[in-house]
Formats: structure tokens, sequence, C-alpha cells
């Protein structure tokens, strides 16, 4: 892939205070992408202002009503008129080579569909991703999460395949997204979308890597609060959602059940409980409609020719 042949799409949602800094980071790439679309998803903030005032070569979409996060990507994966849309958070700061080192990893095998980024914290030395692990609960976590960035992590250069790779920075083939469809909105607002398309991805033959030349730095669910109530009642509501959606019967007994038994057996689901009482719940009332996003899979996008 290259830097031309791809449209880096924004989704912003009350990140004024962190989108002026992403968009002059993309400004002094190397080599530039296509073109850069930022879809505002009613922010109630002035994150549009910011947009349209101090960066008027990007393309703004406002969006008059919250479309979460898979809807809004789903938007701008139809607009991209280019082979390649790569998916980037306001809350990050992309270095001059990010893009070229994306196109790099997509160029080694055409089977591959989806491509993410060595993500750093705002200090530019600790890991914050390096591709993401789905446990046997659909538990998530991030490869190399607060080591140090070295070599001796996973190799400074590598493309390694993994089970996900966050929204945060991620480049979709268009060709996969024809085969497999677009995000699932059925996750509103965020979490799990970006899994859920990796899932649907590996599982319809496609190769999920994380490519580790491509960094960046990234303020974690700047947006939401990591860890706050509200976060662990979207992350867990969306697991039970990704789990019945995606595992057989047969990986529900013997993968999920156990393993979500043991985990708060442990003790260290505590903090956890009321929003994995209340995710059981709403899964029990939406249950046809997660059995038919099940049959559907993802949306199939008017994606340009």
């Amino acid at each position: 892939m290259r830097a031309s042949d791809a449209t880096v799409v924004i989704v912003t949602y009350n990140s004024a205070d962190v989108v002026d800094d992403c968009l002059n980071s993309l400004r002094v790439l190397r080599k530039a992408p296509a073109e850069v679309v930022v879809i505002d998803n009613a922010s109630r903030d002035h994150s549009a202002q910011v947009v349209a005032q101090r960066h008027p070569w990007v393309r703004l979409i406002r969006q008059p009503r919250n479309l979460g996060f898979g809807g809004a990507c789903n938007l701008g994966l139809a607009m991209a008129r280019t082979a390649f849309t790569v998916l980037l958070n306001p809350d990050t700061q992309v270095e001059t080579d990010w893009l070229e080192a994306l196109g790099a990893a997509l160029a080694i095998d055409p089977r591959i569909g989806i491509a993410g980024s060595k993500i750093l914290e705002l200090d530019g030395r600790t890991v914050q991703h390096l591709g993401g692990i789905v446990h046997g609960n659909g538990l998530t976590d991030h490869v190399g999460r607060g080591q140090l960035d070295t070599p001796a992590v996973a190799g400074a250069d590598a493309v390694v395949d993994c089970d996900y790779v966050t929204g945060a920075s991620m480049a979709l083939r268009r060709e996969m997204l024809r085969h497999i469809g677009g995000f699932d909105s059925g996750f509103f607002p965020a979490y799990f979308e970006e899994t859920d398309l990796c899932w649907r991805a590996r599982k319809g033959g496609w190769r999920v890597v994380v490519a580790q030349a491509s960094r960046l730095r990234h303020i974690e669910s700047a947006a939401s609060g990591r860890m706050s109530g509200d976060f662990l009642q979207r992350y867990h509501r969306n697991r039970v959602r990704f789990v019945l959606k995606n595992y057989s019967l047969r990986e529900l007994c013997q993968r999920f059940w156990p393993a979500e038994r043991d985990w708060i057996r442990s003790g260290n689901a505590a903090e956890s409980l009321p929003a994995i009482r209340l995710a059981w719940r709403r899964a029990a009332l939406t249950l046809p409609a997660i059995l038919w996003s099940r049959i559907r899979g993802g949306p199939r996008l008017p994606l340009q020719p």
C-alpha cells in the first residue's frame, strides 16, 4: 500500500482538546494519504469548529446524531475512494513514517486484511498495544502493555499476527470489507466493534497483523475514562454481546463458561461484578437482536468501486 492509496478516517466525539495535535501530526507525515476525513459524531463541545477553523485541508463531516464508533467508521469506509482506509483515533499523535510502515506491512501478503500499529503511551517509551489477545471468556488484553519500547519486546520492525488490533490505528483493505462487511454498529456506542471485525476477518481467511514499525502515541480512552463505571458497563455489555454473537455452542460450554467462572472465583472480577450482572440482563432482553447479528455478520457497505 502506498500512502496515496489510503484514506485516513478520524471519528471525533467531544475531542476538541486532542484532535488539533492529532491533525498536526498528520500534516508532517513523510508521505501523505490521499485524503483525511474527520467525522464528528454529534460532539457536544467544539470539536468540529477546531477542525474547520484550524484544518481546512481536512474533509469534515458533521453528524447530527451519534452513530457510535462503528457506525461512524462505516460512514467513513463508504466514503473512501481508495483501496485502503486507515482508522485513527483523535487522541493520537503519529510518527512521520506511521502510514508508510502500515503500507509496507499490507504489501507483504495480499491476505493481510487488517494491520495495526505499535501504540505507545504519551511518554513515547512505554508500550500500550502490540496487538490484542482475546481470552476464553472474551476478556481482552494488549500484548506488551506497560513494557518499555525496546527491540527485545518483540522485534522493532516485526509484522506479527494477532487476535485483533485496536481501532486507535487500524488499516483496512477494501477487498476484505467487500468479503466480510463493515463494523457491527450494535456494539454501540463503543468497545468490541474492532475485535468483532478482526474476529470475522480471521474466520473469513484474512490475516490480522500488527506492524511494529508503524508507531504512534495514544491517550487511551480519552473520551470515556478508562476503568470508570461507564467504561466497565460498556465494556462488559459488549463483551457479552461479542461472545454470544461469535462463539459456537461448544465454545460457550468448553471455553467461555469455565474461563468466566474461574475469573469470578479468583476475586479479580470483584470491581466488574455489577457491570457483568447488568450485561447479562441486557443480553437476555436483546438476545433476538444478538442472534440476528450472528446470522447477518457485518453490514454490507456501499463501497466505492
